[in-house]
């Protein structure tokens, strides 16, 4: 009888190991799957939390539903008048600037016009007009576009509109038709700076009100881009409204009109509904980088990020954030807080795993301190029309706005956004100035420059600020002469080399003063340089070449 080979100690003790490794890998993978089950559970439950209130409230949350709101009355009116005019003028432009391309170079100067090519448009200043051989350029240039620019004037106008973008494309949505606005918006206001320099007061606010019709026909815009370039058309608008001013070419008739133009945007509305876009095309992107979609944000794909950002979590993670973060900036808006920038600190403080939230959410804040001075600024103007019509009607200034109210204004307005405080007028023999200290709160009794740059009240030493200076005056040099002259002597720069290329001579550069300079090299300021550093470097030639 053949008896049966026990298994040898070794055998057995390899195939307890084997069983032990097979139970470890189904224990482990039983733990991963759970893990993985409960993560995914988690998130999704807080997504749903997150989107909760959007839903309940009936706000977007897909492109689907943006291009649905925007398309809903189906208004194609405004997009059918205007786009065929605005692509005609945009096909005259490229061809005049096709003709500046290729002109002689002593002939280039002669085809200059402001806002259009390189001219100059501030002469005020320099208390001259603009020359002859700029004002036939121009009159040339607005001659060749005469039907355009009169059926932008005479445009009617239209309670709604929407226009040919499909924002259901996301990153890839077409928006051709904003630039032809702004370019459309800068032929008008060519056509304005003519007629206030040729003395023709009643084409001047013909053209400001078509430059508002402009601004207005776009409120229905979704897109962040999109108001910002309505806001930009604007303030074109306000700039424009402020040189008038200092020519003191308007009527009392004419300045009324004006300060309705002038009304602010309603700042808030327009705000939230960028950022229900902006929002909306976060998720979007988050969807393509979980369906390894990335060539619209990153120009090339981008291998295992649909694993990051779907299995991983990484993007509800981001979904969460972006949602909590854009929440928080409704809240605080409908509070009217407009100090928003601790959210970009938030923002900067998350780490890397939150990719999508700190590409997105970062430039937001900055551009709702945009709207906000914007809105500022036009309530700013608003009184210095009312302050104008004062003293045609007095021959005097007011000492104070409660003189305008209730014949010019209703009230004295408060500043709501930032100072809460009334705006505040000074008076001078050179004229008077409107203003507000903005985003800092820091009052500098209406100074506008600092270092040779116009601020908005966004730094410690600049107020949002409208000037007024009587004919032959100039009320900021007379109070600021020192930041005003660094302004004037850049204008007269700009000036002098306009007539250094009309009479084919070198143009002239600024000469640097390193002493006066407040460059930043390799991030450092030069007064925080280590002396060491100083000491290993030659600073007046290695040092620049290095960070060249």
């Amino acid at each position: 009888m053949a008896t049966t080979k026990k298994p040898s100690k070794i055998k057995k003790v390899f195939r307890v190991i084997a069983y032990l490794v097979l139970s470890l890998i189904l224990l482990a993978t039983a733990s991963l799957i759970t893990i993985y089950t409960a993560w995914h559970y988690y998130l999704n439950t807080q997504v749903e939390q997150a989107f909760a209130p959007i839903k309940n409230q009936d706000r977007p949350l897909t492109l689907t539903e943006i291009q649905t709101a925007y398309t809903t009355d189906n208004n194609t009116a405004a997009a059918d008048y205007y786009l065929p005019i605005m692509q005609s003028y945009v096909e005259s432009f490229e061809r005049y600037n096709t003709a500046y391309d290729e002109a002689p170079e002593d002939q280039c100067a002669l085809l200059e016009i402001p806002f259009i090519l390189d001219a100059p448009d501030t002469w005020h200043h320099s208390k001259q007009s603009p020359p002859e051989q700029l004002l036939t350029a121009t009159r040339k240039y607005l001659a060749q576009n005469d039907a355009t620019i009169q059926e932008l004037i005479n445009a009617p106008t239209f309670s709604n509109a929407h226009f040919p973008p499909d924002y259901t494309k996301g990153f890839e949505t077409d928006m051709p038709h904003l630039g032809q606005f702004r370019q459309s918006a800068r032929l008008l206001r060519l056509y304005h700076w003519l007629a206030i320099y040729e003395n023709r007061p009643k084409d001047a606010l013909k053209a400001i009100t078509a430059i508002k019709k402009l601004s207005d026909i776009l409120h229905t815009e979704p897109t962040l881009i999109g108001s910002l370039v309505r806001l930009s058309i604007h303030r074109l608008v306000a700039d424009e409204s402020v040189r008038v001013l200092n020519l003191h070419l308007y009527n009392d008739q004419q300045l009324q009109a004006l300060y309705h133009l002038n009304q602010p945007l309603n700042s808030k509305d327009i705000v939230l509904k960028a950022l229900e876009y902006e929002r909306v095309m976060a998720m979007d992107g988050i969807d393509r980088m979980e369906n390894q979609d990335t060539t619209a944000i990153t120009s090339k794909n981008v291998p295992y990020v649909s694993f990051l950002y779907s299995h991983l979590g990484l993007g509800d993670l981001d979904r969460v954030k972006i949602t909590e973060l854009h929440q928080q900036m409704r809240d605080r808006l409908n509070q009217d807080d407009w100090y928003l920038y601790d959210i970009e600190d938030q923002i900067d403080d998350l780490p890397l795993i939150y990719a999508m939230t700190k590409v997105f959410m970062p430039a937001l804040s900055a551009a709702t301190n945009t709207f906000a001075q914007a809105h500022e600024e036009a309530v700013a103007i608003q009184l210095a029309i009312a302050t104008q019509r004062y003293y045609l009607a007095n021959k005097q200034l007011p000492k104070t706005f409660d003189a305008l109210v209730p014949t010019y204004i209703t009230k004295v307005p408060v500043d709501e956004i930032y100072y809460n405080q009334p705006y505040q007028l000074i008076t001078h023999t050179a004229g008077y100035i409107v203003y507000t200290p903005g985003y800092d709160e820091v009052d500098n009794k209406g100074q506008r420059t600092s270092e040779g740059e116009v601020g908005r009240g966004d730094d410690e030493f600049t107020d949002i600020s409208i000037a007024v200076s009587f004919k032959g005056q100039d009320i900021l040099l007379e109070l600021f002469p020192e930041e005003e002259q660094l302004i004037i002597d850049e204008l007269e720069f700009d000036i002098t080399n306009y007539f250094h290329r009309l009479n084919g001579e070198p143009e002239e550069y600024p000469t640097m003063n390193f002493d006066n300079m407040l460059p930043f090299l390799g991030g450092m300021m030069i007064d925080e340089f280590d002396p060491e550093l100083e000491e290993e470097h030659d600073f007046d030639e290695t040092l620049f070449e290095e960070v060249e």
